[in-house]
């Protein structure tokens, strides 16, 4: 009884944040919540400080990146990398549809890289990011930021969250990280929402049904953009 109760007041939470959300950050039936909100749910963190890296431009990966709980790489089994050109900007796209079952590539797409950079600041921070390649790209610094990454949960997730982070930016631009969500099977929960802004969001599903199970990050802005902190819930807590 108390587990239900705990849920039924998630759920009216829930409804009163979908009358007042921002309609670009309701992507149908994944929303943005507060996390404090969740922060019992919430059992698990990846913030990879423990990924070998340095400075920008980073410290490259040519393959996915597996942690407890979640891995990380730049496209999902099925899915075609590209390249697009916004007016002096290149960026990564991954088009068609990804397996079922979601998995994520096995190898390097040749048009992604992730990297890790540790951050300046003197706090010792490690943040996950993506480089475009792309031979044109004379200064490797523009690439770096601009990549795809997707994560793929070991387990579904009803709730999540992550740190949406900026890296060396001279041009001072805010972001534009289109941030789309997959279930087991890889087909599209919701819609795409894009991400204007940098900083700490947490989303859930808004029937509270256990059916994330990955997530694809694409930069269409001018600012270069990385990740951190990736908040889910434990596998030995679900069920």
């Amino acid at each position: 009884m108390h587990k239900l109760g705990k849920m039924n007041s998630l759920r009216k939470v829930l409804a009163v944040m979908i009358v007042s959300l921002p309609s670009q950050l309701v992507a149908g039936e994944i929303i943005q919540v507060n996390r404090r909100d969740f922060r019992g749910c919430l059992h698990d963190i990846v913030d990879f400080q423990k990924t070998a890296a340095k400075p920008f431009p980073g410290t490259s990966y040519t393959a996915r990146i597996p942690y407890s709980g979640l891995t990380v790489h730049n496209r999902f089994l099925g899915q075609i990398p590209v390249l697009r050109l916004e007016g002096n900007r290149t960026f990564g796209v991954n088009y068609g549809a990804p397996s079922n079952p979601l998995k994520v590539g096995q190898t390097r797409s040749g048009k992604s890289t992730l990297q890790t950079i540790l951050t300046d600041d003197g706090s010792g921070d490690v943040i996950l990011t993506s480089r475009v390649f792309e031979p044109t790209i004379q200064t490797r610094d523009r690439a770096v930021g601009f990549g795809t990454i997707v994560v793929k949960f070991v387990n579904r997730q009803f709730v999540f969250g992550f740190d949406l982070e900026p890296l060396d930016d001279k041009e001072r631009a805010d972001p534009v990280a289109v941030v789309s969500f997959f279930g087991e099977d890889g087909a599209l929960i919701g819609t795409p929402m894009r991400l204007t802004r940098f900083g700490r969001f947490t989303f859930a599903t808004k029937d509270l049904e256990r059916k994330v199970k990955g997530i694809e990050f694409i930069n269409t802005g001018g600012a270069p953009i990385g990740i951190d902190d990736i908040v889910f819930e434990l596998p030995l807590h679900l069920g």
